[in-house]
């Protein structure tokens, strides 16, 4: 009878850690999806938006390559939901079955069913909020896949879950056998060494490097012609350095004899009635049509642009040289639904190449800059400004790049883009690559948080996994050892969270030190150190269940 008992007993708790793992992995599962159709983070609702609009505009194509394609990964993506939630309803029902081969034979339909429906909603949610404010394409057929997915993972656990995860327990406390201590802190130091060394490499990916020397520069068209612009440009200066606040507010004020002549390796102004070849450098009408000057500046569209003769070798080693430009242009749109993008300035060789494009995608503004990070087409990721033209008015637009941060100014309101070090990070990691980045609050938020919460989550868990393992962990009434180890831990979170901003903003010139950082690195430590500093604990029914199974 007492062996009968201890075997209830184990049962009883055997299902609650059952529980506690499928509950894990749902959490899991759902984190991943979010951040993998999320990302990144861009969030913008566009005028004019609303939910009809956005459900109006799903992609219902299912016979293109495309869809086939994204299959097998959407699949994948929402299989671990669909386990996770196919664990919670059959150990549901095996606890309330007549007995557990009859309930878990009665759960398997149900897991499925659960599981594909739950996998369904959450993707349809995220379809809905990628068309609603991520400017992407809504699709019925990944909605479709995303639930197959679910089921599938519902299947799996039916077929082999109890198997795969006595396997990854049996695997886990493997592992634990042989960690020590020396071996827990080389570990730490690597991933910390390795994440950080990737952090102070990340300038390299954002340098001016790889421009073509042979690209002509080009005003209201592609080098190919098929990318028109329909508007007037009043003026267009590129100077080799990115210029401040005060020397932008004096050209918006008082005009280009303002600027600083040595750092000018564009320079023209439309409006003095001046020959087109007295401006730097050189430029030619091309097109069919016939040059048309407006009232303010130079018109063009579809059937006349402006073309350097020669390539601009120079301006091209000037800012690949500095790895640094501004670009100022005062400019007015013809039509605000223009796309393509549309190219009011690029230095280009046709659709696919370019060291830099300021185009016009809708009402958005567009700008694409040739890097490592970016491609040969500047377009991975592309950034994008919204609703900068919105009408037909003149605008004023300030491109500033001083080799790891974008200003873009419209009509005096700028926005930021800082590329290193984090989004490069989280842009070489993104399995997926990005086609497009907008200037949110939330991203820059975002793009802060996750590399600190990677770094430091695992650097306090090792330190917690290594704390449990101590006598002081069984020993609970020892509170001078344990406020001891939390006091470390708080200690080596600060002091490496400090340490990285030092050398971020030491190493990385135009990085500023930000004390808020710092203290998110040290608070994503502590998450993780009391993720597993306190012993996860059977809750009150199973314990008292396991206890009466127990009681003699």
């Amino acid at each position: 009878m007492a062996r009968a008992r201890r075997d209830v007993g184990r049962s009883v708790a055997g299902a609650a850690e059952h529980r506690a793992a499928a509950r894990s992995i749902v959490l899991v599962a759902l984190t991943a999806i979010a951040y993998f159709t999320l990302f990144p983070f861009d969030f913008h609702v566009p005028a004019g938006a609303s939910i009809g609009s956005t459900l109006s505009g799903f992609d219902t194509t299912w016979a293109a390559s495309y869809v086939y394609e994204d299959l097998p990964l959407n699949v994948l993506l929402f299989a671990p939901l669909g386990f996770g939630i196919g664990a919670l309803v059959v150990g549901r029902r095996r606890r309330s079955g007549p007995d557990r081969a009859g309930a878990t034979a009665g759960a398997v339909a149900g897991a499925v069913v659960v599981a594909t429906v739950v996998a369904a909603v959450v993707s349809g949610v995220v379809e809905f909020v990628q068309g609603w404010s991520l400017a992407r394409l809504a699709s019925a057929a990944d909605v479709l896949a995303n639930a197959v997915g679910g089921g599938v993972g519902a299947l799996v656990y039916v077929v082999a879950g109890d198997r795969l995860l006595a396997l990854a327990a049996g695997a886990g406390q493997r592992l634990a056998a042989v960690i020590t201590a020396p071996r827990l802190l080389a570990g730490c130091a690597v991933w910390v060494a390795s994440l950080v060394a990737l952090m102070l490499w990340s300038p390299t990916a954002t340098a001016l490097r790889g421009w073509d020397a042979d690209y002509h520069l080009l005003l209201g068209n592609e080098e190919t012609g098929d990318r028109p612009w329909e508007g007037t440009i009043e003026q267009l200066h590129v100077l080799d350095r990115s210029i401040g606040d005060d020397e932008v507010t004096a050209w918006r004020g008082r005009g280009p004899a303002t600027l600083d002549a040595r750092a000018v390796v564009v320079g023209h102004d439309f409006t003095d009635r001046q020959p087109l070849t007295t401006g730097t450098p050189a430029l030619r009408w091309e097109g069919a049509g016939t040059p048309s000057a407006a009232a303010g500046g130079v018109r063009l569209g579809a059937d006349r642009w402006l073309r350097s003769p020669e390539p601009v070798a120079d301006v091209t080693t000037a800012l690949g040289r500095s790895s640094e430009f501004t670009l100022l242009a005062r400019v007015a749109t013809d039509d605000v639904e223009q796309d393509g993008p549309a190219r009011l300035v690029s230095i280009s060789d046709g659709v696919f190449d370019r060291n830099l494009t300021l185009g016009q995608q809708g009402r958005d503004l567009v700008l694409r800059l040739r890097m490592p990070l970016t491609g040969t087409d500047g377009s991975d990721p592309e950034l994008v400004v919204p609703d900068v033209f919105v009408d037909e008015a003149v605008h004023d637009v300030v491109v500033r790049y001083d080799g790891s941060i974008v200003r873009i100014g419209v009509d005096g309101a700028t926005r930021t883009f800082e590329l290193a070090p984090e989004a490069v990070v989280l842009l070489r990691s993104y399995p997926n690559g990005v086609e497009a980045m907008r200037p949110t609050t939330f991203r820059a938020a975002m793009f802060h948080a996750v590399p600190r919460l990677v770094l430091f989550v695992p650097v306090g868990a090792s330190l917690a996994w290594w704390w449990r393992r101590r006598r002081h962990y069984a020993r609970r009434s020892d509170r001078t050892g344990s406020a001891g180890v939390v006091a470390v831990a708080v200690g080596l979170s600060l002091t490496l969270a400090l340490t990285l901003e030092v050398l971020l903003s030491s190493m990385i010139g135009p990085y500023s030190f930000r004390p808020a950082l710092v203290v998110l690195g040290a608070s994503a430590a502590g998450i993780g150190f009391a993720a597993l500093a306190v012993r996860p604990g059977r809750s009150s029914e199973s314990a008292g269940a396991a206890a009466e199974a127990t009681r003699p």
